[in-house]
């Protein structure tokens, strides 16, 4: 018996096949993309468990991130 071997190009096809189908699967339930916030832009905030209202100053360095003024500071 000799062993067969499958070629680099369908190995390397299923490959990319299977990446494409898993992330379309987790693209899946990720949500609508959400547009970015505007300077002066009225928001709500979650801190120490209460949601307040606060408003976007400006956008921080980390990704998805703003600072946000509210009335205590």
């Amino acid at each position: 018996m000799k062993p067969k071997f499958t070629s680099q190009k369908k190995v390397l096809q299923r490959y990319k096949q299977r990446q494409a189908n898993q992330e379309h699967y987790y693209n899946q339930n990720s949500g609508p993309t959400l547009k970015p916030l505007l300077q002066g832009q009225t928001v709500t905030i979650r801190h120490d468990g209460k949601i307040i209202p606060g408003t976007v100053v400006r956008r921080h360095n980390a990704p998805r991130s703003y600072i946000v003024e509210t009335k205590d500071g």
